[in-house]
């Protein structure tokens, strides 16, 4: 799915915060097309790649005195992808970006930053030393 972000220039801060427009709340093609300097021709490609992918899912709705029109929100697919995308923004801004890049994601309420990091089913924070990957067993068995 993070090929059908963009394929010119992956990994430019503008490109992060193209992709991230589904998860703050953009969801109409012309907002898509304003916010990100894409072309309307390139927005309505890459929209469809992310609705036939399964991340996105059309919604009907209607302005008053005008022809009904899709908006774009985020299926199930697409918001379990939001830690992966924040842990890449987090990644690139820490190491690519000297001033922290162009965009952060916060706590609502708070106004803090917030992070993706392995923890426990608990909420303990563990470190890399603390991992070890094993084989799936439902894997094993098939």
């Amino acid at each position: 799915m993070l090929d059908h972000q963009g394929d010119r220039g992956r990994g430019r801060p503008r490109d992060r915060a193209r992709a991230a427009r589904g998860f703050y709340g953009t969801t109409r093609f012309d907002e898509f097309v304003d916010r990100t300097d894409l072309s309307p021709s390139v927005a309505a490609a890459r929209l469809k790649q992310l609705v036939e992918l399964g991340a996105l899912a059309k919604q009907p709705y209607r302005e008053p005195g005008s022809r009904p029109r899709d908006e774009y929100v985020l299926a199930p697919m697409g918001r379990d992808l939001f830690p992966v995308v924040l842990a890449l923004t987090q990644w690139a801004d820490k190491h690519l970006q000297p001033d922290g890049g162009p965009i952060l994601t916060v706590e609502r309420a708070s106004g803090k930053p917030v992070g993706v990091a392995p923890h426990t089913d608990s909420g303990a924070p563990l470190d890399l030393e603390d991992l070890a990957v094993v084989p799936n067993e439902t894997w094993l068995r098939a």
